[in-house]
């Protein structure tokens, strides 16, 4: 089913969203005790509890929607690929060039798993061309140096980029479908539309719910966001959100993936379900969510349907449309581990970068050779580590940025009221900690919460194209009437009378 075309405030939808009962996992009453408690049922969730589960666990898995058709999995790019633009450059510039050829190396690695693990109609085989103009060609050139030394083929002849071939796109709906059924098939208890809510004690670590509570020896957050504040990981995650939209290319099916690096980013690739299947998946540059930038949906992916008219000479009326959200560390190394340096038995993933096929199956197999004793052969992305200058000089940005949010957050909406509002409309009403975040519905109905992000207490905005409350501090989303889309909040924002 395709989606509305631009204007319409209907709700936005991934291509790669499976049709509800897709895929029918056996779910049963959660459990009171279990070895590990697995929350988030992404690919890292889903990859950790079933590499568990076939080490002997007992595991369950919670997620707090049905992550087969809403997930961060599921709005992703869908490419397993080494060639991440500039990304290894800009970690050796960050962590040393030793670092980045090993990320490089364990790049390789999730690349075989994943083909390994896929199902045959999810993966497709590509060349991936990166490019980019002038200002980028110094950092395009030495990723392609590194890709070189970490033993990738590349073909580096242009001066603006590198082409690696043999690259995948995958369908991460199928691919998160089979690494699910693999999991309950090992023995995973699986739970959907259950939120954790709290973690409490240590050795056991009580998980609470809501359907109930479960004791686990330990617990891990795959949660693409950690919801706990203990560890201070907040202080450090950027959070994005990255719009797409599937054309249709009137010259016939695309042969390879592209991405044109800098301050315009285009990402693409074909969608390929089917021999002359001509959509391909635009996506464009991130946006710090809650910005100006991320809630205008409309004006970016209308920006990506004209790119693509020039580029493809595609219709411009997407098919699909939807946005992703992404965190990233200022060091570019994801990070993997104890939340608390010290204390084991709660475990996270957070900083993939955009790149969660690849970084996201790495990260779940530090984790589990941490949690079952095993020698450390994928690499160690754990906190502590040893900071740069230019990664606490974007940390202290960063913290700049939510200062000021919680600051202008709490500034009157500027005479705006309720009446004001038309269908698919919200404000901030009021002035102050009782602040009210208004919307209307397409029916005319108004739907009033407070307009405090549960998290740490930041002025959420509306984002028009999603129809959602988004926080600009942290990243948590909303739905209109308040319920919990994202965290890292782990509780919905408060109903008004």
């Amino acid at each position: 089913m395709t989606q509305p075309i631009l204007g319409s405030s209907q709700h936005v939808r991934s291509l790669w969203a499976l049709p509800d009962g897709a895929a029918a996992l056996p779910e049963g009453e959660l459990p009171g005790s279990a070895d590990i408690v697995v929350a988030g049922a992404g690919v890292v969730g889903a990859t950790t509890a079933l590499l568990l589960a076939e080490a002997g666990r007992d595991v369950v898995l919670l997620d707090l929607d049905d992550p087969l058709q809403n997930s961060t999995t599921i709005g992703s790019t869908a490419k397993v690929t080494a060639g991440q633009g500039m990304s290894p450059a800009r970690l050796a510039g960050r962590r040393g060039g030793q670092e980045s050829t090993d990320h490089l190396a364990l790049t390789r690695r999730a690349m075989e798993f994943v083909a390994a693990r896929a199902p045959d109609d999810a993966l497709r085989r590509w060349s991936q061309e990166v490019y980019g103009g002038e200002a980028e060609s110094r950092d395009l050139r030495r990723s392609a140096g590194l890709l070189h030394d970490a033993g990738f083929l590349v073909d580096d002849t242009e001066p603006s980029g590198y082409t690696l071939p043999d690259q995948w796109g995958i369908h991460p709906g199928r691919y998160l479908q089979a690494l699910l059924t693999a999991a309950t098939g090992a023995g995973v208890r699986y739970r959907s539309h259950t939120r954790v809510d709290a973690l409490s004690g240590h050795g056991p670590v009580t998980v609470r719910t809501t359907r109930g509570e479960v004791r686990a020896r330990s617990v891990v957050v795959a949660t693409h966001y950690p919801f706990p504040r203990r560890g201070g990981w907040f202080a450090l995650l950027s959070v994005s959100r990255h719009h797409a939209v599937v054309v249709r290319a009137p010259d016939g099916p695309l042969d390879r993936m592209t991405q044109l690096v800098g301050p315009d980013s285009r990402s693409t690739r074909p969608v390929a379900e089917f021999d002359g299947d001509d959509r391909i998946v635009v996506v464009g540059p991130g946006h710090p969510t809650g910005s100006p930038a991320a809630r205008d949906g409309e004006a970016r992916w209308a920006e990506l349907c004209e790119w693509a008219h020039v580029t493809f000479g595609a219709d411009p009326a997407p098919l699909y449309r939807w946005a992703a959200q992404d965190t990233s560390m200022p060091d570019h190394l994801p990070v993997a581990g104890p939340l608390v340096p010290g204390r084991d038995d709660v475990q996270a993933v957070a900083g993939l970068g955009g790149w969660g096929m690849t970084n996201g199956t790495v990260a779940a197999h530090q984790l589990v050779q941490r949690l079952l004793g095993a020698e450390e052969s994928w690499g160690d992305w754990s906190l502590p580590r040893r900071p740069s200058l230019r990664g606490l000089l974007t940390v202290a940005q960063q913290q700049v940025g939510v200062t000021e949010a919680l600051v202008t957050g709490l500034v009157s909406s500027g005479g705006t009221t309720a009446d004001d509002l038309l269908p698919g409309e919200g404000a901030i009403l009021g002035r102050g900690p009782g602040q009210v975040a208004v919307c209307r519905g397409a029916d005319g109905a108004l739907c009033a919460v407070s307009a405090r992000c549960p998290h740490m207490g930041c002025t959420v905005a509306w984002n028009a194209g999603e129809q959602s409350w988004d926080c600009p501090c942290h990243g948590s989303r909303f739905a209109p009437d308040g319920s919990l889309l994202e965290g890292p909040a782990h509780e919905g924002l408060a109903p008004v009378s």
